[in-house]
């Protein structure tokens, strides 16, 4: 048996020291207001919470303990939620008792507060790079076998080494991602034709629902272009290519939303020599480029471990007749007895028939 999280159960939350072998030295205290903030990029996640004493310069680490009795067992699960470095900058007093307010940051904070040296330069396996940057923070680091390498690439004199790690994964197609223990994960980009991990539905198929009811969702359709014009011009030639999308089965043409949304590319990117047809034939690829819609759904729902940024989730809410598989791009976790998390997420719509 495992926890089943659409069931309820009895959440408690844990703050742990770990020591400078990346272990755990002693739990530090319970925590009853511990919020953490994930996002695919930037430091990956941060937390703030109240510890009851000033907390030594380190890393600790947030567990979320579950326990949930089933008819005929007790099933248990502790859950690293965060590993962070802790910062205490503000204290409070009432006169009964003295609280800090501490915010935490991912082991990348120390990769993102330094700057390689002026003209710094990466070369030969992409991996073997990431690793030497990655190694410049605590934190373990786990990657997949990879070969791929690059060609000479400098960082910019305003790059931290985190901007450094991520333009140098990005030649592998990969990007770093940091996982509730704390290490530093080296992951290929999705493909885009993930499957969902998680269904949030409204228990319309008679399964208890952790959705809450609340749903927005919101797009970019009325910002998309039916009308493309293209206009290259040099001191011996000026050509211009127009794509129109006219075409009645597509949400977006000039016939379906009876007016002519245009944009004009006055500095196309053209492989020379540039011919009219080449000119054209960037247009029509604009525009088709405009027959996608981008959706922002943002929902709650009750925590759910497989439910992670860079994930698809499925969001079934069929009392509204929605249906979406979104890419989870940040999520609040908000660590009381319900763990409500609010979630976003992204997800393309095609316009054209």
């Amino acid at each position: 048996m495992a926890i089943d999280w659409r069931q309820g159960m009895q959440r408690t939350y844990e703050l742990v020291r770990l020591d400078d072998a990346w272990a755990e030295a002693e739990k530090v205290q319970d925590l009853t207001d511990l919020t953490i903030t994930y996002e695919g990029k930037g430091l990956r996640y941060s937390a703030s919470f109240t510890p009851y004493e000033q907390l030594r310069d380190g890393y600790y680490r947030a567990y979320m303990v579950c326990t949930q009795h089933l008819l005929h067992s007790v099933e248990s699960e502790r859950i690293a939620l965060a590993t962070f470095r802790v910062q205490s900058p503000r204290t409070s007093m009432d006169g009964r008792a003295r609280t800090w307010k501490a915010v935490g940051y991912s082991p990348l904070v120390e990769l993102d507060s330094d700057y390689p040296p002026i003209g710094w330069t990466a070369q030969g396996t992409v991996v073997a790079q990431a690793e030497a940057i990655a190694k410049r923070c605590p934190a373990p680091c786990s990657y997949p076998a990879s070969d791929a390498s690059m060609a000479a690439w400098t960082a910019e004199d305003d790059d931290t080494w985190l901007d450094c790690l991520e333009a140098v994964l990005a030649k592998a197609a990969m990007h770093v991602e940091v996982d509730g223990m704390g290490r530093v994960l080296f992951v290929p980009d999705p493909t885009g034709n993930e499957s969902p991990s998680w269904t949030f539905d409204d228990a319309a198929y008679g399964l208890p629902s952790i959705l809450a009811p609340d749903v927005d969702d919101e797009t970019d359709y009325y910002e998309l272009a039916n009308k493309v014009e293209v206009v290259y011009s040099d001191d011996l030639v000026c050509h211009v290519g127009t794509a129109v999308n006219d075409d009645p089965l597509s949400r977006g043409s000039t016939v379906s939303r009876g007016y002519v949304n245009a944009v004009r590319d006055t500095s196309p990117e053209i492989d020379e020599p540039v011919t009219l047809a080449k000119v054209q034939a960037h247009a029509e690829k604009l525009l088709a480029e405009q027959g996608r819609a981008t959706h922002s759904a943002s929902f709650t729902h009750a925590y759910v471990p497989d439910a992670a940024v860079g994930r698809t989730v499925r969001l079934d809410y069929t009392r509204m007749g929605y249906r979406a598989d979104g890419r989870i791009v940040k999520q609040v976790l908000k660590c009381g007895a319900a763990a409500l998390v609010d979630t976003d997420i992204t997800y393309e719509e095609a316009l054209n028939g």
